[in-house]
């Protein structure tokens, strides 16, 4: 189960993070998130394309190891649909990174890019 410091340790101790509604954090997606933190930090999509492509990891393998079909990982990866907090836990366990690290905010697009830090 997603606790409160899994939101935390994604998105920082911040104030706004209080304005979100009271619900299970179980069923809270990133969707969800996005809604409601997009104007006051900027972040808005993921960087799982990113680090796939610099570890020449396939969407396949991807979806083959979290059990979900290709075409929802493709989603994923093309910003279509955003994971939930578990799904992006285990998408940062499997490609080996921070889950923080597979989101992108409004200063790395308006610096040129995702894959600028």
């Amino acid at each position: 189960m997603v606790t409160e410091n899994h939101i935390k340790d994604i998105f920082g101790n911040m104030s706004s993070f209080h304005s979100l509604p009271s619900i299970s954090l179980s069923y809270l997606t990133f969707c969800d998130i996005f809604v409601n933190l997009y104007s006051n930090r900027g972040i808005y999509m993921n960087r799982i394309k990113e680090v796939l492509e610099d570890r020449g990891i396939k969407q396949t393998w991807l979806a083959e190891r979290l059990g979900k079909s290709f075409n929802m990982v493709n989603a994923y990866v093309q910003n279509r649909r955003q994971p939930s907090i578990e799904v992006l836990y285990r998408i940062a366990e499997l490609l080996q990174v921070e889950a923080k690290e597979l989101l992108v905010n409004n200063d790395m697009v308006e610096k040129g890019g995702a894959d600028e830090k």
